[in-house]
């Protein structure tokens, strides 16, 4: 067996001679998000929206069963002050409500197509178990002016339980309307 070579447990070989960068021979590494892009199993919705002040908008997803769903923290940016956003393993919601959302694979070679289920402000009636929190409190300026403010994805990640229903519950707790941009980002792990 050629010394550029190694067997998996599995039986495949890989070649270590096409890990290497073509001009340098060094060796080449990427992210494993930056893979799972390739891989065509990395997944992106957005959604703006307004919310009046005091009010609150539910987004849920939920993987299928057999799939483990890598869930990357939220970008959320705001137009105004004090938003609260919330996350819930185990919440209850009424069937058929609330619009689905089609998500966007970022490898726009592949044809693979998410297989979690994500609602937009579907009825909610019981919130299950809260396990992350983030508060955006953005500022406010002279003659009570208010500015906001945003939240970016960190390197951190959620691994959630398949066939669980997940929500996020994001709370304006400004004194005016509140213009919210948010995007949520996965990827997608067959189990086994």
């Amino acid at each position: 067996m050629p010394d550029a070579n190694h067997m998996k447990s599995d039986g495949t070989f890989i070649n270590f001679a096409d890990a290497s960068e073509r001009i340098t021979s060094a060796i080449r590494t990427i992210e494993t998000e930056h893979a799972y892009i390739h891989e065509g199993i990395f997944f992106e919705s957005y959604n703006k929206f307004t919310l009046a002040a005091g009010a609150t908008r539910f987004v849920t997803l939920k993987a299928p069963a057999g799939v483990y769903l890598h869930y990357r923290p939220t970008n959320l940016v705001t137009s105004a002050d004090k938003v609260t956003i919330e996350f819930f393993e185990g919440a209850t919601v009424t069937a058929a409500t609330g619009t689905a959302v089609t998500p966007v694979n970022h490898n726009r070679n592949s044809a693979i197509a998410s297989k979690t289920a994500l609602i937009d402000a579907p009825t909610v009636t019981a919130d299950g178990t809260k396990f992350a929190q983030v508060y955006i409190p953005g500022a406010t300026g002279t003659g009570g002016t208010r500015t906001g403010a945003s939240a970016g994805v960190s390197n951190s990640e959620w691994v959630l339980k398949p066939d669980t229903v997940y929500m996020i519950r994001i709370k304006n707790g400004s004194s005016g309307s509140n213009d919210i941009q948010i995007n949520f980002q996965w990827y997608e792990e067959s189990m086994g």
